[in-house]
């Protein structure tokens, strides 16, 4: 699921089967319905959820840079 198989150009994103993966920071994620994310980031053992409420017309919609620096920072205090 997390072998690249299509490359986005100019970026560190590559999408395999349903999961893009960050190749500079290793760290994986689904995006889904209205905001609902999975970011996996191997190095940690760490697996970062965000469900979302559906039908507010994304007013509580996170987009996936958001879910990324949240997931980053979370990283960060991980030992």
């Amino acid at each position: 699921m997390i072998t690249p198989q299509i490359d986005i150009e100019e970026s560190d994103l590559s999408f395999g089967y349903q999961w893009w993966i960050n190749t500079k920071e290793n760290v994986h994620f689904m995006a889904g319905s209205g905001g609902q994310y999975a970011v996996i980031v191997p190095d940690k053992n760490l697996i970062v959820v965000a469900m979302a409420e559906h039908d507010t017309d994304g007013d509580l919609e996170l987009g996936f840079e958001t879910i990324l620096d949240i997931a980053r920072q979370i990283r960060d205090m991980a030992m």
